[in-house]
């Protein structure tokens, strides 16, 4: 697993927003540093050199804090 962002927040429609490492294709499960899956990689978008994630948690109300590691299974 390779460490691809940030946690920034969570929106008003309970997605998360993270800031990128890296671009990640939609669909990309992301996790934890204990490896406990968040959610799904809805679209990246922003500039290329300071890219953004856009997830959708697997339960709600997230149980993720601001600023926490999240990793992901990259080639």
């Amino acid at each position: 697993m390779k460490l691809v962002g940030r946690v920034l927040h969570v929106t008003a429609n309970r997605n998360i927003v993270a800031s990128a490492v890296m671009p990640l294709d939609p669909d990309t499960i992301v996790y934890t540093k204990r490896k406990k899956p968040v959610g799904k990689v809805l679209e990246t978008f922003g500039p290329v050199s300071n890219p953004y994630l856009l997830i959708k948690p697997v339960e709600f109300p997230p149980s993720i804090k601001q600023n926490e590691e999240l990793y992901a299974e990259t080639d």
